[in-house]
């Protein structure tokens, strides 16, 4: 079983989207919310990602980068 960088405890309080991207990622990596698409695209929509690693973000489960990029600002 892979292991997780988050507590079982907070796993289980997470919503089922939100444990399939925190399952699918790793700490050390670096990622764009396309790449997390990609990871769980039979799950959930483009969008639906984005709101997620927003939310996941603000619980304080993950970190992001802003970058200048055509068109405006991404994390």
């Amino acid at each position: 079983m892979k292991s997780h960088f988050i507590a079982k405890k907070m796993l289980d309080s997470l919503s089922p989207l939100e444990t399939d991207i925190i399952k699918a990622i790793v700490p050390i990596k670096k990622y764009r919310a396309r790449d997390i698409y990609a990871l769980v695209k039979n799950k959930a929509s483009k969008s639906s990602v984005s709101v997620i690693l927003d939310r996941l973000y603000r619980k304080g489960l993950l970190k992001r980068d802003v970058e200048i990029a055509r068109g405006g600002i991404r994390f």
